[in-house]
């Protein structure tokens, strides 16, 4: 199941807000930035990843395209 980049896109301010409600709920903690900021990261990484997935995908597909043209020939 492909997913499309709304369903898992989180801007900078949904970060904000799920920091200042930890904040409200256990007070300040450098434990819970640092946890927020390597889910930023992990985010990051997976993006990168996704993307290189589609391109391998588009590459798979133009080469399906030219086999299926040799062989019709």
């Amino acid at each position: 199941m492909l997913y499309g980049n709304d369903d898992i896109k989180v801007d900078g301010e949904d970060y904000a807000i799920a920091l200042r409600n930890l904040e409200q709920k256990y007070g300040y903690d450098e434990d819970i930035e640092t946890i927020i900021k390597m889910c930023k990261q992990w985010e990051n990484s997976f993006h990168k990843l996704e993307n290189r997935y589609h391109k391998l995908v588009m590459e798979t597909a133009i080469f399906e395209a030219k086999i299926r043209k040799i062989t019709a020939e």
